[in-house]
């Protein structure tokens, strides 16, 4: 998924495969950005973790990068 795509996507939400496309990383880094809280989830339970796609776009607009703030 592209930036693009991602801005045109009908759905609320997106999946880390989703997110990692977009940011260029391994599933991984979204995976510990979202443990590190740098990538705004709505918990659905358990591991079970649903990434809310207008706080994604809000983040990234304003120059967000995962791999900048992933250790």
């Amino acid at each position: 998924m592209t930036y693009e795509e991602l801005k045109n996507y009908p759905g609320a939400v997106v999946t880390i495969k989703d997110v990692a496309s977009v940011l260029g990383v391994d599933t991984k880094t979204v995976s510990r950005a979202i443990k590190e809280n740098l990538i705004p989830i709505f918990p659905m339970g358990g591991r079970k973790r649903l990434i809310l796609k207008q706080p994604l776009l809000n983040l990234l607009e304003a120059g967000f990068t995962v791999s900048d703030s992933v250790a």
